[in-house]
């Protein structure tokens, strides 16, 4: 899911916050949490004790807080159109 601590998506110009969280577009609030519950595991999992994975965790976080937020959600969805 990580592949190698979410690098593969730096080349995109424009970050998906459904790509990050490794969700579906029509993803429910519950799957949504449930992606953020499994990738921030797993980030936690590959970089624990070793002080990395901050710019990972930033994007994670972000992708959340957008997309558990029904109104910025569907602004971001507007956006992605």
């Amino acid at each position: 899911m990580l592949k190698n601590g979410l690098r593969y998506l730096y080349g995109m110009s424009t970050l998906n916050h459904y790509l990050v969280l490794g969700a579906e577009r029509d993803a429910s609030q519950a799957e949504i949490e449930a992606a953020f519950t499994r990738v921030t595991t797993q980030l936690y999992a590959q970089f624990a004790g070793r002080g990395a994975g901050g710019e990972q965790t930033a994007l994670i976080e972000e992708a959340y807080a957008v997309l558990r937020d029904p109104a910025r959600r569907a602004e971001y969805d507007k956006q992605l159109r």
